[in-house]
């Protein structure tokens, strides 16, 4: 059943046959009853996931600093059709009649008995009670539903059916600040129990620590909790999921997820909790792969020290069948062209390691738009150059003919067709590496005379809002990156994006995200949408 179509009538129900005098005894609902930990109190332990939202307008104000007009318009447009069909079975204005008493909120999805459909409990703070009153009036003036009141634990719980409709919904006010709504009466009695001192999703022991956080001055918008072993209990009781999915997850314990305003944007942190036995250490990147790249640089990943990851991924495979055929399979294609997976690639690259696109007006690569490039550090030459020989002789073999020569007092190998280069690779220094697509790219990494990618200010207003330690990170110039879709896709229905996602795409200006690890079980991602200021 549709979220929207409970929440409504919810308080009108209770309030009017409930009593309004009981319910709305006090005016206000105090702010620290609004927190995630606080409504997470009144939902039931058996959730599978749960979602806070705020509804502070301060907070959602700061949003109105970014966008384009036609962003702007679009988003507003968007906003007002959800409020219209939240009320479409209602003469109900959302500013007038809702906003005043409607707290923040937390959804929660439950276990069903229908495999297709999971049921739903969303608890509502209640922040002014006299405001609800007026609005549950006004409701009651058109309602035609019927209503059954009945009482569980004390508490009393109302069934409502609405007009043309076979499916009933459920309420109830607990701890005289929430209204509970559910999609059946098994969730509001499990978020009854809650408040008697029975578990609830607070205290699951996946996501407690998660819910208890604070805001630390953060403009937070919404939350999202997922204790994955309830997850994977609940895809358990469906007998058409993949066994291997659901023994995969279950290596996870928990993934959160906060999304907030911040100067530049907008913010997003999650952190995953996995199990001690399939954790693995990350390494610190020294982060500093984007001053080897060129400043038009429009997409890079970077990280540290492929040769540690591999080395545990190996070795925790030989306690999974599937990650081991991945592996076997792995080493047995490089086998096919003669390198050795572990030493011939992964044994050298131990230093930090960045993949980059740029875009592309010259070379074999003009047509396509853009080339790539690779960078690696090593404290193996010896073995990288042995690896690079043996790929030479294999595109020696595949009719491309191999040449070298000098750029700027540097030798570097090029694979090379009757249309120009195709791959080139040398030695930007003694310990770092490149491979890149182009014989323009070839020369730019091989001269490094272009400004760099951290000089640009795209770069920089991203990457400064992110924390600095981290074991890599993603960037993406979206303006760029855009713009160059724009101009190879024309005329294509490729081209034919929606006016609306056009419209919130141009207000982008660039993305990047960092990952770290706490500890030994739980990294965290955080990531920025660097948006255009409004004007």
């Amino acid at each position: 059943m549709a979220l929207k179509k409970l929440i409504l009538p919810g308080l009108a129900v209770v309030a009017l046959v409930g009593g309004a005098a009981g319910f709305f005894f006090l005016n206000r609902t105090s702010s620290d009853k609004t927190t995630p930990l606080a409504i997470a109190k009144v939902l039931p332990d058996e959730a599978y996931m749960a979602t806070f939202v705020s509804t502070d307008e301060k907070t959602w104000e700061k949003l109105k600093k970014f966008g384009t007009p036609a962003a702007q318009k679009a988003i507003e447009q968007n906003l007002q059709k959800m409020q219209q069909d939240m009320m479409s079975d209602a003469k109900l204005d959302f500013d007038k009649d809702i906003k005043p008493w409607m707290g923040n909120m937390m959804i929660a999805v439950m276990p069903s008995s229908k495999q297709e459909d999971a049921e739903v409990v969303a608890a509502i703070g209640i922040k002014d009670k006299m405001s609800a009153l007026s609005f549950a009036n006004k409701v009651k003036s058109d309602s035609k539903a019927k209503t059954t009141e009945t009482e569980y634990q004390g508490v009393k719980i109302f069934e409502t059916l609405p007009e043309k409709s076979k499916t009933p919904y459920y309420t109830a006010v607990l701890n005289d600040a929430y209204l509970v709504i559910a999609s059946n009466r098994a969730g509001i009695e499990q978020s009854i129990e809650a408040t008697k001192g029975n578990p609830s999703f607070a205290t699951n022991p996946e996501t407690a620590t998660q819910l208890a956080q604070p805001d630390a001055g953060e403009a937070v918008i919404a939350r999202v909790y997922m204790p994955i072993p309830a997850i994977a209990k609940a895809m358990s009781a469906d007998p058409k999921m993949d066994a291997t999915a659901i023994e995969s997850l279950k290596s996870l314990q928990s993934v959160t997820g906060t999304l907030s305003i911040a100067d530049v944007g907008l913010r997003f942190k999650g952190e995953v909790k996995v199990d001690p036995k399939i954790a693995i250490d990350f390494k610190p990147s020294a982060g500093k792969a984007a001053a080897l790249f060129p400043a038009d640089t429009f997409a890079l990943i970077s990280g540290s020290n492929l040769n540690s990851y591999w080395n545990q991924v190996t070795e925790q495979s030989q306690n999974n069948e599937e990650a081991k055929r991945i592996v076997d399979l792995m080493r047995g294609s490089s086998q096919m062209i003669g390198l050795d997976l572990d030493k011939d690639i992964f044994g050298w690259m131990t230093g930090d390691f960045a993949i980059g696109l740029m875009p592309m007006n010259q070379g074999m690569m003009a047509d396509l738009g853009f080339g790539q490039a690779l960078v690696f550090q090593t404290s193996d030459r010896k073995t990288a150059e042995s690896t690079l020989g043996k790929l030479d002789t294999l595109a020696k073999n595949q009719s491309l003919s191999i040449a070298q020569r000098d750029v700027n007092g540097k030798k570097v190998t090029e694979w090379q067709t009757p249309q120009g280069a195709l791959l080139g690779h040398g030695w930007i220094n003694d310990d770092t590496l490149f491979i890149a697509t182009g014989e323009p790219l070839v020369s730019s990494f091989s001269s490094q005379a272009n400004p760099a990618l951290d000089s640009s200010d795209g770069f920089k207003t991203v990457m400064a809002a992110l924390p600095k330690q981290n074991t890599g990170y993603f960037y993406m110039d979206v303006e760029k990156m855009t713009a160059l879709m724009t101009k190879f896709t024309q005329g294509t229905q490729a081209a034919q994006l929606d006016p609306e996602a056009r419209a919130v795409l141009e207000s982008v200006r660039s993305i990047g995200s960092t990952t770290s690890q706490i500890d030994r079980t739980t990294s965290q991602v955080e990531a920025v949408l660097a948006l255009k200021p409004a004007k």
